[in-house]
């Protein structure tokens, strides 16, 4: 029984790390969206977003139309109206900088450090519902929806991107 136990603490702490692999949901999006509300200079007005993708995952691809689409339909924060763009993640050296980008689940670890290096010389919140983005070092937020909706901040690479939350958000997400 003890290993049977052992055994499902180990899977759920494997699942937990390796991050959700699933599709973005209209929930994560909406809570994603509403972080902007509490950087320190949230932006205002219209306001550019990169939905980034891996172009050779066709989940990830998916994932980030729908991202593109629910944006497009009238999710965004209370000050600013994004307007998304499709980035394929292995373009990144070809397109103009976005202070905001959202990672669409699915992004494989060989594109790591090209989103790392795009967003650390844009100085870009990343954000993704895919935790392995967050573990990774290459998204500032991770947000998770099951069992219950968690915020969660790399507080390091919020720190090398030079993003900052107000201190009363900072008290209600949880810090890696």
């Amino acid at each position: 029984m003890r290993q049977k136990v052992v055994f499902g603490i180990f899977c759920s702490l494997c699942l937990l790390l390796s991050g959700s692999g699933q599709a973005t949901t209209l929930n994560e999006l909406k809570v994603g969206v509403r972080i902007l509300d509490f950087m320190m200079a949230p932006p205002r007005g219209k306001t550019p977003l990169a939905v980034i993708y891996d172009g050779e995952n066709k989940a990830s691809v998916a994932d980030a139309q729908t991202i593109q689409e629910w944006v497009n339909s009238g999710v965004s924060s209370v000050r600013a109206e994004l307007v998304p763009s499709l980035v394929d993640a292995h373009r990144l050296d070809e397109v103009p900088a976005f202070k905001i980008a959202i990672v669409a689940s699915g992004t494989t670890q060989a594109l790591d450090k090209r989103i790392l290096d795009y967003a650390l010389k844009n100085h870009a919140l990343t954000i993704s519902s895919d935790l392995s983005c967050l573990q990774a070092g290459k998204c500032v937020v991770g947000i998770a929806s099951s069992p219950r909706v968690e915020v969660i901040i790399n507080r390091s690479v919020a720190s090398s991107y030079r993003v900052e939350f107000s201190e009363a958000f900072r008290m209600m997400v949880r810090e890696y």
